[in-house]
């Protein structure tokens, strides 16, 4: 791992210190293996306790819009609440996400979109957690910005309280 990256990371984890001690620190990439898993690691080292957990390792369907979430229903019978009730076993929430075309790869988006049977139903499962968004890209633009409006109508629709993001590029 760069230097760099580190000395940002700690950086971010000290301004936001004492908030996070503990976290579920969620991959949102497509790889088992890749940039956001070597960050989760490393801020795991500078975590009192964490669990790393990675989208692709959960069955979860993207919606197909049926709307049969207006019922408070999901017609699909995958992993997705599964991955909620490991959301819910923490007080912070870090996605360490990368930027696909200046914008979420669509493994979190579809967590994301999953999320309007929340938003229908008005249950706010991660009422009163802390969210925070590392996200890495290789541009020198930092798209926070392009992300953000997304993110915050996330933690709004599961109760979640949008905290702190960071943009790390990834060269």
């Amino acid at each position: 791992m760069k230097k760099k990256f580190i000395i940002k990371l700690r950086k971010f984890l000290k301004e936001t210190s004492p908030r996070i001690c503990e976290a579920v620190l969620v991959s949102a990439s497509p790889r088992k293996k890749g940039r956001c898993i070597g960050i989760s690691k490393e801020v795991s080292k500078l975590l009192k306790k964490s669990r790393t957990i990675k989208i692709c390792d959960y069955k979860i369907y993207p919606c197909d819009g049926c709307l049969l979430c207006r019922e408070g229903k999901c017609k699909f019978d995958d992993d997705f609440l599964k991955f909620v009730q490991v959301l819910k076993k923490f007080k912070n929430v870090v996605f360490i996400s990368p930027v696909y075309f200046s914008h979420l790869p669509s493994q979190f988006k579809k967590i994301i979109d999953r999320c309007e049977l929340f938003w229908e139903s008005g249950k706010r499962p991660l009422r009163g957690k802390n969210f925070f968004l590392i996200l890495i890209g290789d541009e020198k633009k930092n798209f926070i910005k392009n992300v953000l409006p997304t993110i915050k109508a996330f933690c709004i629709t599961t109760g979640m309280k949008y905290k702190k993001s960071i943009y790390i590029q990834n060269k």
